[in-house]
C-alpha cells in the first residue's frame, strides 16, 4: 500500500515539475508544499463530502478548478462583481450605538465645618 501511495505522490511531483517547467505554474512556489497540501485538499473531500449534502460533485469540482487557475486574491484586472452566496443570511445582532462621552463638571463638595461667628 506503501509503494502505491509514493508512486502517486511521485506522478504529481513529476507533473507539478513540468507545469513549473512548462510556466504553468508560478516557479516560485516551493513544488513539495503545492504537492502536499494540493493533495491534503483534495483527499479530504471524501472526508466530508455527502451526495445529499450543499455541494455536488460538479460544483466542488468547478470551484478547485477555478481556485486553481485564478486563485484566491484578486488583482484590479480580474476583479468581478461579488458572487451571490447560497447560504441562507442569518440575522445579525443589533449593533450598540456608541454614545459620546460628556465631560462631567466636578461638583463643590459642602463645608462640614461651620464658621465661627466673630
Amino acid at each position: 500500500m506503501l509503494g502505491l501511495r509514493d508512486q502517486y505522490e511521485q506522478l504529481w511531483a513529476s507533473l507539478i515539475s513540468i507545469l513549473v517547467e512548462q510556466g504553468v505554474i508560478r516557479n516560485d512556489l516551493n513544488e513539495d508544499l503545492l504537492r502536499i497540501i494540493g493533495l491534503g485538499a483534495l483527499n479530504w473531500v471524501s472526508t466530508w463530502y455527502k451526495e445529499d449534502g450543499t455541494h455536488t460533485l460538479e460544483e466542488i469540482g468547478d470551484f478547485i478548478w477555478s481556485f486553481l487557475m485564478a486563485g484566491l486574491v484578486t488583482s484590479p484586472a480580474t476583479k468581478k462583481a461579488p458572487a451571490k452566496k447560497k447560504v441562507a443570511a442569518t440575522k445579525k445582532a443589533p449593533v450598540k450605538k456608541k454614545v459620546a462621552a460628556t465631560k462631567k463638571t466636578p461638583v463643590k463638595k459642602k463645608s462640614t465645618t461651620k464658621k465661627k461667628s466673630v
